[in-house]
């Protein structure tokens, strides 16, 4: 079953806010998160005990990133491609 939902948003401050329960659900569900900002947007899952996030700008594929919590996906992802 695949299912989306936004779990990491950024703030008017560009702070990311994780949804409280996301980091569980996602390692205890076979769902993607969507995680999104001004220059991207992220597909993220649970896999071999780590989170993944498969980035895409300007409609097309970009990098997968691999990070051990929602909160590193966020800054690795942030520091490559930018804030909200």
């Amino acid at each position: 079953m695949t299912n989306f939902g936004s779990f990491l948003e950024q703030d008017i401050d560009r702070h990311t806010l994780i949804e409280p329960g996301a980091e569980q659900l996602l390692a205890e569900t076979p769902i993607l998160g969507f995680y999104a900002a001004w220059n991207f947007a992220g597909y993220i899952w649970f896999e071999a005990g780590r989170f993944h996030c498969e980035v895409w700008t300007d409609k097309a594929w970009a990098k997968t990133a691999t990070a051990d919590s929602l909160s590193d996906i966020a800054a690795v992802v942030s520091a490559r491609f930018g804030a909200a």
